[in-house]
């Protein structure tokens, strides 16, 4: 799935957030703290980041939002397209 990025001006250290509507996060099956494998397309760069999902309007269906961290280890620009997919779950979370 691609999507448009929205920078999000939150620094919190150097996690990796994506933050996606309820309707993307349903299509992707995803859950809040799901890992999330992210690839600028534009850009060739990639990192695994942690999902939340928002009820807000403000990111819409065809938006991606990215904390400061993520949008500058993607080395986004606006204009982006952004490539969203489940990452495997952690083997430590099956013991």
């Amino acid at each position: 799935m691609l999507l448009q990025p929205k920078k999000i001006p939150i620094h919190v250290g150097h996690k990796f957030i994506a933050v996606v509507n309820q309707k993307v996060a349903q299509m992707l099956d995803v859950y809040i703290a799901d890992r999330v494998i992210l690839k600028n397309t534009t850009r060739h760069t990639q990192t695994t980041a942690i999902i939340d999902i928002t009820e807000s309007k403000t990111i819409d269906n065809n938006d991606i939002g990215l904390y400061h961290a993520t949008w500058e280890e993607l080395k986004t620009k606006r204009g982006d397209r952004i490539s969203i997919t489940t990452a495997p779950k952690p083997e430590s979370i099956a013991y």
